[in-house]
């Protein structure tokens, strides 16, 4: 026989067992309520009705109050289950709302990871693990798709991404190389008036000629760089040689 029966039938046992002792303290306390009163039944007379009708009474009034007892018994305890149920979502939600504020100062790759170092360590002697709080306590993870927490630079980045993609390209559309302003359509660009005044004016303009006699000319600017290189190479030569001859010179000496 495997484990499981033998824990089955020995579980069963156990609840035969305690159903009959219940139902044989519910027969001793039915016999013992009889036994009074039929005691109390022989002592009232006949002629003393009123006597039995009290005793009825008595009795109604307690079965009543028994009643409510146990009425206000199971009210208290569904009250402590609601009670430890608010208490349990309370917690949840408190970790939740912390660990939202506490992440927003940091960025998006990193992970907001609890200090475990003031709690209790065992020593190797104990051979014992330390408490280490777990971690859906303190973080309630999400699928990759109903992950919110992104920082506000990739939501600016991603907001403009889309701003960008949603505009069409316009045929014809583009920037005058003259004046510099944009344009739909290149024929009504040229006759408008800011165009032609751009146009018209001469010191937007200038002449090559100038920007010519502006820059250096390729062969003078050769010959001044081979003059300094002949110039650092003929000084460079001169202290070599004068170092070489001291060093002889303190050699003979």
């Amino acid at each position: 026989m495997s484990k499981f029966n033998l824990f089955s039938k020995n579980k069963k046992s156990n609840l035969q067992n305690q159903k009959e002792q219940e139902q044989d303290i519910v027969i001793e306390n039915d016999s013992r309520k009889t036994q009074k009163f039929d005691h109390l039944q022989q002592k009232c007379t006949k002629n003393n009705k009123n006597d039995l009708y009290q005793m009825e009474k008595r009795e109604r009034k307690r079965k009543k109050i028994e009643k409510e007892n146990l009425k206000i018994q199971d009210q208290k305890q569904k009250k402590q289950i609601k009670r430890q149920k608010e208490l349990s979502k309370m917690r949840e939600t408190y970790y939740y709302q912390r660990l939202k504020k506490l992440r927003k100062h940091f960025s998006h790759p990193f992970i907001l990871i609890d200090d475990v170092y003031y709690l209790y360590r065992s020593s190797s002697k104990e051979f014992s693990k330390a408490r280490v709080p777990s971690s859906r306590r303190f973080y309630r993870r999400r699928s990759r798709g109903k992950n919110k927490f992104f920082s506000i630079e990739l939501l600016k980045k991603k907001q403009q991404t889309k701003k960008i993609f949603k505009k069409k390209p316009v045929k014809g559309s583009g920037n005058c190389r003259i004046c510099g302003m944009k344009y739909k359509d290149l024929d009504e660009h040229i006759n408008t008036k800011k165009h032609r005044n751009f146009a018209k004016l001469d010191d937007n303009y200038l002449e090559i000629d100038l920007l010519f006699q502006q820059i250096v000319k390729e062969n003078k600017m050769k010959s001044k760089t081979n003059m300094q290189f002949q110039l650092s190479d003929s000084s460079s030569r001169s202290d070599s040689d004068s170092e070489s001859v001291s060093e002889l010179e303190s050699e003979s000496d």
